[in-house]
C-alpha cells in the first residue's frame, strides 16, 4: 500500500476509535436527571438511584465568561460530591475549566466535562453537593445530568486512537515532504 492511502487509513482508524470513545464518554445511556445550577456553591435535592442503574455517570455543563480584560491564566474550579441521605461520602470530583488564550477579550462558553463512572450497591438516595471558584473568569452557571447504564470509557480505545491518527499524520507529512523535495 502506498505512503499515503496508509497515512489516511490510520488517520480514519485513529478518528473512528477516538470517536467511539467520545460517544462513550458524553452519549451512552439515559438521562436520569438535569440539575440547573444557578449559584457559586450549593446542594441539589436528592435522587433515588438504583443498581439497576449502574454504570452511573455525571456530566457537567460550566458557562463561564469573561471577568476582566486580561490575558492572566483564566480558570474555574469545581469540586463537586455525591452524599447519601446519612451522610455517606460516594465520590468527590474535582477539577477546572481554563481558557487559554492570548486575547483579552473572551466570549461566552460552555465547556463540557464528563466525570468518572460509578456504581453502588445498594438503592440510595444521593445528592450532590457543589462548589465553584472563579479565577479571572465569570461564572454564569453550570449543570450537573446524571446520566444511568453507560459504556464505561476504555482508555486504550482513546490512546489506540491517538497513535494511530499521529502515525497516519506523520506519514502523511513525511511523504508530502519527500514529494515537494523531489519536485524541486
Amino acid at each position: 500500500m502506498k505512503p499515503t492511502k496508509t497515512a489516511i487509513v490510520l488517520i480514519i482508524i485513529g478518528l473512528l476509535l477516538l470517536g467511539m470513545s467520545a460517544q462513550a464518554m458524553f452519549f451512552s445511556g439515559n438521562d436520569i436527571k438535569e440539575f440547573p445550577l444557578k449559584s457559586r456553591d450549593g446542594h441539589t435535592e436528592f435522587i433515588s438511584l438504583q443498581p439497576a442503574m449502574n454504570p452511573l455517570r455525571l456530566l457537567i455543563a460550566v458557562n463561564l465568561g469573561a471577568k476582566v480584560l486580561s490575558t492572566a491564566q483564566r480558570h474555574i474550579e469545581y469540586v463537586i460530591t455525591a452524599k447519601t441521605r446519612e451522610g455517606e461520602l460516594l465520590w468527590v470530583e474535582n477539577g477546572h475549566v481554563s481558557v487559554h488564550n492570548d486575547n483579552k477579550i473572551i466570549g461566552d462558553q460552555t465547556h463540557y466535562i464528563s466525570l468518572q463512572t460509578y456504581t453502588i450497591e445498594t438503592p440510595t438516595e444521593v445528592q450532590f453537593i457543589y462548589q465553584f471558584k472563579e479565577a479571572n473568569l465569570r461564572y454564569k452557571g453550570a449543570s450537573l445530568t446524571l446520566k444511568r447504564n453507560v459504556t464505561r470509557h476504555q482508555w486504550s480505545q482513546t490512546i489506540a486512537g491517538l497513535i494511530l491518527l499521529l502515525a497516519g499524520i506523520l506519514i502523511f507529512a513525511s511523504n508530502q515532504k519527500r514529494k515537494n523535495t523531489l519536485e524541486q
